[in-house]
């Protein structure tokens, strides 16, 4: 698993079998049918051919994205996420809960290239150039503050007050976000008085504060 994490400005030339992430992680998966678990991991800036943030190749392995941040990152294929797989029907596929896939550049696959799951009602995505299976894609802006070194050593990506991510995310998936911080469907981090759950990504805003 890999939880808790930021990659940011790397790159990486090509992509193998398993998963690549942020231009110089691999997990290794092939024939492996185990669940491997990102969560509350930011990837920024970072580019490859395929899958400039995120590149997965397996035909049998079923990785979650829990509440990531796949912002601004580049290649040719798949900008924020890229997927080579022989899976039908989950197997092989992405399952995506509560999180962010925006401002990617690709020449085939703005964000996203390939077949995804989702399995939780909010994520964000620009579904231009793959298949979204499942209901709860929200198809906008995240709105979010550019990415800042946190305390814990991370990079992350706060939202700003207005962001269509904050407060939507119910019932709530995990307890804490990249920066050990509570997301706790308590805090009203849109000032609306209407906080029914925790935000989509990496980040969760704390309290209503400035705008932005």
């Amino acid at each position: 698993h890999l939880l808790k994490s930021s990659f940011v400005g790397n790159s990486i030339i090509e992509s193998g079998d398993g998963i690549a992430v942020g231009g110089e992680l691999w997990f290794t998966t092939g024939g492996d049918t185990a669940v491997h678990l990102l969560q509350n991991v930011t990837f920024e800036g970072n580019s490859a051919t395929l899958g400039g943030g995120v590149y997965h190749h397996s035909s049998k392995n079923r990785p979650v994205f829990r509440h990531l941040t796949i912002i601004n990152n580049t290649a040719s294929t798949g900008g924020g996420v890229g997927q080579t797989t022989t899976g039908t029907g989950g197997t092989g596929e992405i399952n995506l809960e509560a999180t962010i896939i925006a401002n990617n550049t690709a020449t085939t696959g703005t964000d996203c290239q390939g077949t995804y799951h989702l399995n939780s009602t909010n994520n964000v995505i620009t579904p231009t150039g793959c298949t979204l299976i499942g209901i709860g894609n929200i198809s906008l802006d995240p709105d979010l503050r550019p990415v800042q070194s946190l305390p814990n050593g991370t990079w992350g990506a706060t939202p700003n007050r207005t962001s269509p991510i904050v407060d939507v995310v119910s019932p709530l998936l995990i307890v804490f976000d990249q920066f050990w911080q509570t997301r706790d469907p308590g805090i009203d981090g849109d000032c609306s008085s209407l906080t029914t759950g925790a935000d989509i990504g990496a980040i969760e805003r704390q309290g209503c504060g400035p705008a932005n």
